[in-house]
């Protein structure tokens, strides 16, 4: 407890009527935001990358284990009030599903080359 209350007091701000240690020891108001500085939350100040129009992808599916899941291609990308696209229209051998983009998984459009040919050498 020692130690959190000198932690605090070294980050705290200036004492008033919100001040970050009380006398019962209790910690509240302004060290709070300390502890959360503390961790940043990297994966909101990142753009992932999203799947475009054209782009084939697997459609995942929770009820279905992974060979079972729908291969398809994003025929439009819809996006919501806040100008970010989150959901897509992807064509498959059954239709047209609309899905978020937390269910699709974009596949590689091209081979990498400078990774080997996992097949061996060429004859």
């Amino acid at each position: 407890m020692a130690a959190a209350q000198d932690l605090l007091s070294r980050h705290a701000a200036p004492a008033g009527p919100a001040s970050a240690v009380h006398d019962s020891g209790s910690v509240t108001g302004s060290g709070d935001a300390v502890f959360s500085k503390l961790q940043s939350r990297s994966k909101w100040r990142t753009q992932g990358a999203h799947p475009q129009l054209g782009e084939m992808v697997v459609v995942k599916d929770d009820r279905l284990p992974p060979n079972r899941w729908l291969l398809g291609r994003v025929t439009a990308i819809h996006p919501g009030s806040d100008g970010v696209n989150r959901v897509a229209d992807v064509l498959t051998t059954t239709g047209t599903l609309r899905r978020a983009y937390n269910h699709l998984c974009p596949l590689p459009s091209t081979l990498d080359q400078a990774a080997p040919d996992p097949r061996g050498a060429a004859c």
